[in-house]
C-alpha cells in the first residue's frame, strides 16, 4: 500500500520510487558493460525505404549531384534525409555510435547486426549500396569511426563517467516500468511532467526514451486524471492538497448523508 502521507498521484509515485532505482542500477553495471561501451564503433546515419528501386534512385541522384559540384556526399545525404523526413524526426539520431553487432553504448539494439556489418565495411563519408534489412531497404553512411579501447587502458575518470551514464539509463528504464505498474495495477494516473521532474531531480536526464502508452489508452488516462483540464501540470502546493482533501471529505459526507459538522477534521 502507498504511504499514508501520500495524498496525490505524484506523491504516491515518488514515495514508492524514492531512492529505489539508482542504487540498484549502479551495482548492476559490470566490467562487461563497460568493455562494450568502449568497443570500436561507427557513427551511423541511415535512410529506410520500402523497396530497392527507391533506394537506388536516391543514391544515384545524390551521386550525380556530388559529381556536379553540389558538395560532399555526407552533406547531401543528410540534407536529403531531412527533406524526406520533414517534421517526423528520426528515431535513431544521426551519428549514433554502434558496434559491430548494431548496439549503442548502452547495449540497446539500434540496427540489426546484418546492417552493422555493412556499416563497418564503409569508409568515412561513403554511402552504402541499397541493403535489404528484414522487410525494408536501407542506405547507410559511416559518419566517423571511434577506435576501441581495452578497458584496462581507459582512464578512471572516463570509466566512471561511462558507469554513471549506463546506471542512469537503467534507472530510467526501471522508473518507466514502475510508473507503468502504478498505472496498470493500482489505477494511479501520473502525468508525464511529474515523471520528468522526478527523473531530473535524480540526475536521470535521458528522457527521450520515456515510453508512452498507446494513444487511445493515454487519452483515456489523461481525461480520467485531469480534474482541472485547463491548468498546466504543476507540483501542487500544500494548500491545494488540503483543499482537495476537504472537498473529497465533503463529497463523501454528502454521499453518506453525514451532517456537515461531523468528521470535518478526522
Amino acid at each position: 500500500m502507498p504511504p499514508a502521507d501520500a495524498t496525490t498521484d505524484e506523491a504516491i509515485a515518488e514515495a514508492w520510487a524514492r531512492d529505489r532505482f539508482l542504487p540498484d542500477a549502479r551495482t548492476s553495471v559490470s566490467d562487461a558493460d563497460l568493455a562494450a561501451w568502449f568497443a570500436e564503433r561507427r557513427g551511423l546515419a541511415r535512410m529506410i525505404f520500402k523497396d530497392e528501386s527507391a533506394a537506388t534512385k536516391l543514391a544515384s541522384q545524390l551521386e550525380d549531384k556530388r559529381a556536379a559540384g553540389g558538395g560532399e556526399l555526407s552533406k547531401l545525404f543528410l540534407e536529403a534525409k531531412q527533406r524526406r523526413l520533414g517534421r517526423r524526426g528520426e528515431v535513431v539520431p544521426d551519428g549514433v555510435l554502434v558496434d559491430a553487432r548494431g548496439k549503442n553504448e548502452l547495449g540497446e539494439v539500434v540496427v540489426p547486426e546484418e546492417a552493422a556489418r555493412v556499416l563497418f565495411t564503409l569508409e568515412e563519408g561513403v554511402l552504402s549500396p541499397p541493403t535489404q534489412v528484414g522487410d525494408v531497404w536501407m542506405l547507410m553512411m559511416n559518419l566517423g569511426a571511434r577506435p576501441g579501447t581495452p578497458l584496462d587502458k581507459v582512464p578512471e575518470s572516463e570509466r566512471q563517467a561511462a558507469h554513471d551514464r549506463i546506471a542512469a539509463a537503467r534507472a530510467m528504464d526501471r522508473l518507466e516500468e514502475h510508473v507503468a505498474r502504478l498505472r496498470k495495477d493500482l489505477g494511479v494516473t501520473i502525468d508525464e511532467a511529474a515523471v520528468k521532474r522526478f527523473a531530473m531531480a535524480r540526475g536521470l536526464s535521458d528522457l527521450s526514451k520515456l515510453r508512452r502508452l498507446p494513444f487511445a489508452q493515454r487519452k483515456a488516462e489523461l481525461s480520467r486524471s485531469r480534474v482541472m483540464p485547463n491548468r498546466a501540470p504543476m507540483r501542487p502546493a500544500g494548500r491545494d492538497i488540503q483543499r482537495l482533501m476537504e472537498e473529497r471529505q465533503k463529497k463523501l459526507r454528502e454521499e453518506s448523508g453525514q451532517p456537515k459538522g461531523e468528521g470535518a477534521n478526522p
